[in-house]
């Protein structure tokens, strides 16, 4: 609700006839550049001159810089492919009023950190900035503190980390019936659209094709395939072509999918804060939801720290 709150303000204060860029907007991922972008154009909806371009890696820059060339006051990307316009002379942020760093700690552990200094170094002096983090490490911290003017410090808290919608459950079983548990679970609950997480990219992809060799219909979402790729599965399963989607956590943080109905965790995460991200993708908006997670032994990596926060 904050967020929303953020980008109507920044359409507050753009200057329609202008189409010089007004605001830009940093994520960690394409995923989520595309989905603030979207987001944007529909709070926009009733200003006919505003135009938002997304700008991203994996995807043809020229396009990218001829998007740019008809006028966009609202740019929303990634930190590489910003930063790569900016060096080409495609992208002037002299006018720029308002900077937003969305997601700051993800790009911190994506290695985007040098990226986002090097593009607040190009930006005007007198900009508006804001930065939104899950969590404040120090390095996010020092950027706070070199970026942000005088800034209004806003933490959402809560009694409870994780929404009572979601039922929270976990499965003590052995490493080798692990697929079979998992396969019971979705037989009884005939989920219209699961998340399962796997914790490394060559778990992921084989827990995919073990499930797609018992006859299910489901894909896998990982940091080594190609960015095209990645973003069929992402059309597939928003439309829920596909019930099932097998993902490292780079599908945790971030993203809206609506209609999520179930979360397994196939592998426990490394850290707690990684597990409330990963359930959080369900049970959104005031819908229900169901998280599943699988563990070895009462003593399996990282459950007594899951429990404890």
């Amino acid at each position: 609700e904050f967020r929303r709150v953020l980008f109507r303000s920044i359409l507050d204060r753009i200057e329609e006839d202008s189409s010089d860029l007004q605001a830009l907007v940093l994520c960690p991922t394409r995923e989520l550049a595309l989905q603030v972008a979207d987001a944007t154009r529909s709070f926009s909806k009733y200003m006919d001159k505003v135009t938002v371009v997304p700008v991203y890696g994996g995807a043809p820059i020229v396009d990218q810089i001829a998007a740019l060339n008809r006028g966009g006051q609202i740019v929303v990307g990634t930190p590489g492919r910003v930063l790569d316009l900016l060096r080409r002379g495609k992208m002037i942020l002299a006018d720029c009023r308002m900077v937003v760093l969305d997601e700051a700690d993800e790009m911190l552990s994506m290695g985007f950190i040098d990226d986002v200094r090097d593009i607040m170094k190009r930006t005007p002096w007198g900009k508006q900035t804001a930065l939104f983090s899950a969590t404040m490490p120090a390095p996010i911290k020092k950027l706070a503190d070199e970026e942000l003017h005088s800034p209004e410090h806003v933490k959402i808290a809560s009694k409870e980390i994780t929404v009572d919608t979601i039922e929270q459950r976990v499965k003590f079983v052995e490493p080798r019936d692990k697929l079979d548990a998992l396969e019971a679970f979705l037989a009884e609950a005939q989920p219209r659209c699961a998340i399962i997480f796997a914790r490394t990219k060559i778990g992921t992809q084989r827990l995919a094709d073990d499930l797609k060799r018992r006859g299910h219909k489901v894909r896998a979402l990982h940091g080594d395939m190609s960015q095209g790729s990645r973003d069929s599965v992402m059309i597939a399963f928003r439309n829920q072509r596909v019930p099932l989607l097998v993902a490292t956590d780079v599908a945790a943080r971030g993203l809206h999918i609506p209609g999520v109905s179930h979360v397994f965790n196939y592998d426990l995460p490394f850290d707690a804060e990684d597990y409330v991200h990963r359930i959080g993708r369900t049970a959104r908006l005031g819908a229900e939801g169901d998280a599943i997670s699988f563990a070895c032994d009462e003593y399996a990596m990282g459950l007594p720290d899951i429990e404890a926060y």
